[in-house]
């Protein structure tokens, strides 16, 4: 089986919810997809985490390397 990985940038928008939604419930066609998403609040997104459990959530500032790298580091390997 495929695999891929997919980080969304700024999930809290409109596009970035329907987006996450859109790569976990279609998935499928021998390929799995490990979703993650950014968000910049101390906690995540309850609701989200809970109507979503596959995906992973990242608080990170991806405007300095710091908040990059901290993604990288678990996600990107």
């Amino acid at each position: 089986m495929e695999s891929k990985r997919v980080l969304v940038v700024g999930r809290s928008g409109y596009l970035g919810q329907h987006l996450l939604v859109a790569l976990v419930v279609g998935g499928g066609n021998g390929v799995y997809v490990d979703v993650a998403f950014t968000h910049h609040r101390r906690a995540a997104p309850r609701a989200l985490l809970n109507a979503l459990p596959s995906v992973r959530a990242f608080c990170a500032d991806l405007r300095s390397s710091d908040g990059l790298e901290a993604v990288s580091a678990s996600f990107g390997q």
